[in-house]
């Protein structure tokens, strides 16, 4: 079996496309079986079906990278042509991982502010990445105002931190990708010209969230009445109807689209297997066989 830790998985990202792999699931066009998973204290075993190769992989680390092809996917689609001016706000982890795949995968970027919004922001961009922004000449600017970083942006990527990030004024026109997990402000949520989730289908376990309320709320208000309530959030729809073309963006330059990720926590086995075979490819990773056949007899 091989163990791949974070620094090994930033490696592999580049051998493959992750964001191709994410979006296939999320359109139903590959399926992942998290029933596969097998936890390893923080970490998730899985078997490649066609190689039989195991891989040990660190769960959040696995959760990080999916939710950051999830926000290149929404920026993909709903990003307008022209230049990209683009925040990430995230603790160093995500916002190191958020900005790889956003300078990657997203046309057209011209700067990038990073803040770091738990510690130190310097762990959020390593020497790599900065060398890919020096050759794709995108500037960098990286710190812990969220202000500062958030002014004039028009795509906002937020990861998990352990501090609320504290969003305030949002650029008109902007898209705003929330794979936080957690709320943002009411006026961010009400100021919204549509609000798309990844998936639908989580809307009914989602209820703890504050945008999925005032989204059931509008449901049951009856149609002739729902006017009345001028900034009651209906969610437009999900990132799989936009990818498979079953719905067209909604677009508005005076106000902020709002993509809320409800999957966050989950963990995409057919990832993991490709992150896994491109770490053996480029020979990254430490095998370890004899400590899983001590730990589960295998």
């Amino acid at each position: 079996m091989l163990q791949i830790s974070w620094e090994d998985m930033h490696q592999a990202l580049d051998d493959f496309d992750p964001v191709t792999v994410v979006v296939d699931e999320l359109t139903g066009e590959a399926v992942g079986d998290v029933a596969d998973l097998v936890d390893v204290g923080g970490f998730v075993k899985v078997e490649d079906p066609a190689s039989a190769d195991c891989f040990l992989l660190p769960a959040g680390a696995l959760r990080t990278v999916r939710g950051s092809c999830l926000t290149v996917a929404a920026a993909q689609l709903l990003l307008p042509p022209g230049a990209a001016t683009v925040c990430v706000l995230g603790s160093a982890p995500e916002a190191a991982v958020l900005l790889k795949m956003i300078i990657q995968y997203v046309r057209d970027v011209g700067h990038v502010a990073v803040c770091v919004m738990d510690g130190p922001p310097d762990p959020a961009v390593t020497r790599r990445v900065r060398d890919e922004l020096v050759l794709a000449g995108i500037d960098l600017t990286v710190g812990t105002d969220a202000g500062e970083a958030l002014f004039g942006a028009n795509l906002v990527a937020v990861g998990r931190s352990r501090v609320d990030p504290g969003i305030g004024k949002i650029s008109k026109g902007a898209i705003l990708v929330n794979a936080g997990g957690r709320d943002l402000p009411t006026a961010v949520v009400a100021g919204a010209a549509a609000i798309y989730v990844d998936d639908m289908r989580l809307i009914g376990e989602s209820a703890h969230r504050y945008f999925v309320r005032e989204h059931l709320a509008c449901l049951e208000t009856p149609t002739t009445s729902r006017y009345l309530q001028p900034r009651a959030q209906r969610v437009t729809g999900d990132l799989g109807d936009l990818l498979s073309g079953d719905s067209v963006p909604r677009r508005h330059p005076a106000e902020h689209i709002l993509v809320e990720l409800l999957s966050t926590e989950a963990v995409s086995v057919r990832l993991a297997c490709e992150l896994g075979l491109a770490a053996r490819r480029l020979g990254l990773g430490k095998e370890i066989d004899h400590l899983c056949k001590d730990q589960h007899g295998r």
